[in-house]
């Protein structure tokens, strides 16, 4: 990660620290800067905040002012950050997990999102699955490692999560994100690895080539794959990616393993 970054996130763990004083359990960085394929130019950073009771409104405020990109600019796209209760990462037992404080700081979506009352956020599902796998703890006074903190997530939750955001990314995303997006959920169906985008597609790639799958699907992951990596000289056909998300969406819904 570039230093830029690592100073925001230094900054940032000991604006929370000190909003949070007496009230918190840890800070955690999930996403592509733990998973991989991270880059300041094109990335949100992605933050996890547990407590171990429900922050008070004057902690809520405090937060969601220190962390504004007024007074704690973000070095990337913007910081994607979540405020949840101990409980709610301990025992994962529902579809769309209650939190305390949404926050988001990229200036076409900036919003502080109090969960008081809110019918919680089913991001929340797979951004816990990865915590715990590979979160990085960012609070030097954490005590409990990621797995202690995070409980596991059923897997028919993740799968469920994974298919909402298949059909939320082949009608509403970039269509280079909608393959690569498929691609992982692919993967994580196939090996139970949540992954980037760009590992997920280049999964994709291999596990095509060693099955002789379409090679019209290896040349569309091939283009997703330099899209991604900043090759804007390089187009999709709309038709090409729905049919490939098709594809993945009957594998997703199959039982047990493809054999594609």
């Amino acid at each position: 990660m570039d230093s830029s970054s690592e100073k925001y996130l230094q900054e940032l763990s000991q604006v929370i620290s000190k909003a949070l004083t007496g009230n918190l359990t840890g800070i955690f960085l999930h996403g592509s800067a733990v998973l991989g394929g991270y880059d300041a130019r094109r990335s949100d950073l992605d933050v996890l905040v547990v407590v171990p009771s429900p922050i008070t409104e004057r902690q809520r405020a405090a937060v969601a002012e220190a962390l504004s990109d007024k007074e704690l600019p973000c070095p990337a796209m913007g910081l994607e950050m979540s405020v949840v209760t101990e409980g709610a990462v301990a025992n994962v037992n529902s579809s769309s997990p209650a939190f305390e404080l949404h926050l988001t700081t990229a200036p076409l979506d900036s919003k502080a999102i109090d969960g008081r009352g809110h019918g919680g956020d089913p991001d929340l599902v797979l951004h816990f699955a990865v915590c715990r796998e590979k979160g990085r703890s960012l609070a030097s006074t954490t005590k409990k490692s990621r797995e202690e903190v995070f409980g596991v997530v059923p897997r028919e939750l993740i799968l469920s999560q994974l298919l909402d955001e298949l059909t939320w990314a082949a009608n509403d995303a970039p269509k280079h994100y909608a393959v690569l997006n498929a691609s992982r959920a692919w993967m994580y169906k196939e090996t139970e690895q949540l992954v980037s985008k760009v590992a997920g597609g280049e999964w994709a790639l291999r596990r095509m080539q060693e099955k002789s799958s379409d090679h019209d699907n290896t040349d569309l992951v091939q283009v997703a794959l330099a899209k991604q990596n900043g090759e804007d000289d390089v187009d999709m056909v709309a038709d090409d990616v729905q049919r490939y998300v098709d594809s993945v969406l009957q594998i997703m819904r199959q039982d047990g393993k493809s054999c594609t």
